[in-house]
């Protein structure tokens, strides 16, 4: 009895509903993917099978045990040799198979061989022609340092530019310029060399460190007033701490209490005051002849109190050393006089008023940018005096819309001093220069991010940047909007990370990290301050603490361990330090 579908004899037979005898087992993995009879072509299933057996006999005993018939091709020596044959010939035609496979791979490794050798020599040559182009690069740096030719530079892509660069057409008569020594073009080797020294340290000293144990997110959620200063005149137009000690090459003497903070109002000069002693006055600086009177457009500290001396003596507050922009001039000044006074403005409308500082982390160079667009690195001397140093123009934020009046509105060193932001004030772009070459490095647009971290950020609302602020851990730049919110910028992927949002988008005037880049405060223009924390590499609001401040917060500064928190408001002129309940 032979199977229909293999055509061999069946070991066990069984037979369908339409007459078929199949193999058990061959029929039975037929139907397991198509129940119908395979040659028939009728409904079938495993069930409809009849077994076929041999019908037991019991008085014959091996008529109760049937022997499986054996197969035609081993009944007869010449059918075992046809079998034997078979077999040889199908293992000839695979060992061929095999051999034919193994040449086909040989030559696609020899191809993949050669043109990886010839990949190395590309990238060998391009590796060769980096070389070139850098010692090239670094041969114009030093003659353009030292002031002498350029030679051995092979080719030179643009011609370079500067913000002092002027045709015969641009100069101003002589009657209508100033009689100030213009700064440089370009900052000596000297310069640049304290600008890589002070960055190397600061940032070798930030891989070491170990982050102190800020207060938790429950404990801020406490922050409460803990002390207030009233100014004498209308209102705190700038707030920017002195930490004792500064500047310093250990950034852990930012992770205090600020020893003092320096306010300015509309008028009549700056005022030293304690921020944790309510109505402690420590000094005042007025201003001499016809800028008595004269708005503060920007302010910050140099220099520090003496952190030997006692707390609040004129031997601590003797070291303070402010820069202050009255219009068009820079003012350096000390708890008793004015030691410096420098004009920044050449010629009218030329670069503007100033509207904002930033110190160096080294404490012996202020950035001053002006309402023109150009940035003024100036120096603090040994003996009190303030040099112009260098002078570069900021990109147009024209360059991206039609905003032909978007001024700068903000400055911020980086922590390790390399790097300067600048903000705009109607667009929400924030431009990151090398202070001493105004090269750019980066132009975040919130504009063009629109919808890339967050698809409910309407940035036409959202109006430009007042604040800008770099972490210090050095990988983030927050970006204060007068629309609402903060953005977090990402300086490794160059990229918006993050929007806080504030509620009712109301705007935000300032905008700090703490020291340990867990925090970040957020000054908003109805006078109160939100808090976000950053952990599980997400930012979330742990805090908010409503109208601290009359009007605008227009100064914020961090305490020790991040329990307190300084901030100055600009109607009623109130310094307010909160704190955390322990």
């Amino acid at each position: 009895m032979f199977c229909s579908l293999s055509g061999q004899p069946c070991r066990d037979p069984v037979i369908s509903p339409a007459g078929y005898v199949y193999e058990r087992a061959v029929i039975t993995k037929h139907l397991a993917s198509d129940s119908t009879d395979p040659i028939a072509h009728t409904p079938l299933e495993e069930h409809l099978l009849v077994s076929v057996r041999a019908p037991a006999d019991p008085s014959v005993p091996s008529s109760r045990a049937v022997a499986p018939p054996k197969p035609p091709s081993a009944t007869s020596i010449p059918s075992l040799l046809r079998s034997l044959q078979a077999e040889w010939d199908a293992s000839v035609l695979d060992a061929h198979q095999l051999r034919t496979q193994n040449a086909r791979l040989r030559q696609e490794l020899a191809r993949a061989l050669y043109q990886t050798d010839a990949a190395a020599r590309v990238i060998a040559r391009l590796v060769a022609e980096k070389d070139a182009v850098a010692a090239d690069l670094a041969a114009i740096k030093r003659a353009v340092r030292e002031g002498g030719p350029v030679s051995g530079v092979s080719a030179v892509s643009a011609p370079v530019t500067s913000a002092n660069t002027t045709t015969a057409a641009d100069e101003e008569p002589a009657a209508d310029r100033m009689d100030v020594d213009e700064p440089a073009t370009v900052v000596t080797a000297g310069v640049q060399a304290e600008f890589d020294a002070v960055s190397d340290a600061l940032s070798k000293t930030r891989k070491k460190r170990k982050s102190p144990v800020t207060a938790s997110h429950a404990a801020l959620d406490t922050f409460a007033p803990h002390s207030h200063a009233e100014v004498t005149h209308a209102g705190i137009a700038h707030l920017t701490p002195a930490y004792a000690g500064h500047p310093s090459t250990d950034p852990s003497h930012l992770n205090a209490d600020p020893a003092m903070v320096v306010v300015g109002g509309p008028s009549r000069g700056l005022l030293m005051i304690d921020p944790m002693n309510s109505n402690a006055t420590t000094a005042a600086i007025t201003f001499p002849g016809a800028l008595k009177t004269s708005k503060v457009a920007a302010a910050a500290v140099v220099a520090g109190p003496d952190a030997s001396a006692p707390a609040g003596s004129d031997e601590a507050t003797a070291l303070v050393r402010v820069v202050a922009a009255i219009k068009d001039r820079v003012l350096l000044a000390s708890p008793t006089k004015i030691l410096a006074d420098v004009p920044v403005a050449r010629g009218e409308g030329k670069h503007g008023a100033v509207v904002g500082f930033a110190v160096h982390p080294s404490g012996h160079y202020a950035a001053a940018v002006t309402s023109g667009g150009a940035v003024h690195l100036l120096k603090t001397t040994d003996d009190a005096a303030l040099e112009a140093v260098h002078v570069v123009q900021l990109p147009s934020s024209s360059s991206a819309g039609d905003n032909r009046n978007d001024v700068p509105s903000s400055v911020a060193f980086h922590p390790d001093g390399m790097l300067l932001a600048v903000s705009y004030a109607q667009s929400g772009r924030v431009a990151v220069i090398h202070p001493t070459t105004g090269a750019v490095v980066a132009m975040f647009d919130a504009a063009a991010d629109e919808g890339g971290v967050d698809s409910d950020v309407d940035e036409a609302t959202r109006g430009g940047v007042t604040a800008v602020h770099f972490s210090e851990i050095g990988f983030q730049l927050f970006a204060a909007r007068a629309g609402g919110g903060v953005d977090v910028w990402d300086l490794r992927k160059l990229a918006r990370a993050a929007v806080l949002a504030t509620s009712n988008s109301v705007g935000v005037t300032a905008v700090v990290g703490d020291y340990t880049g867990t925090y970040v405060a957020a000054g908003l223009a109805d006078g109160s301050v939100k808090v976000w924390a950053f952990e599980k590499k997400q930012w979330a609001a742990v805090a908010e603490v409503a109208a601290v401040v009359g009007g605008d917060v227009t100064g914020l500064a961090w305490g020790q361990d991040a329990k307190t928190l300084v901030v100055g408001g600009k109607v009623g002129g109130k310094v307010v330090a909160l704190q955390v309940s322990e």
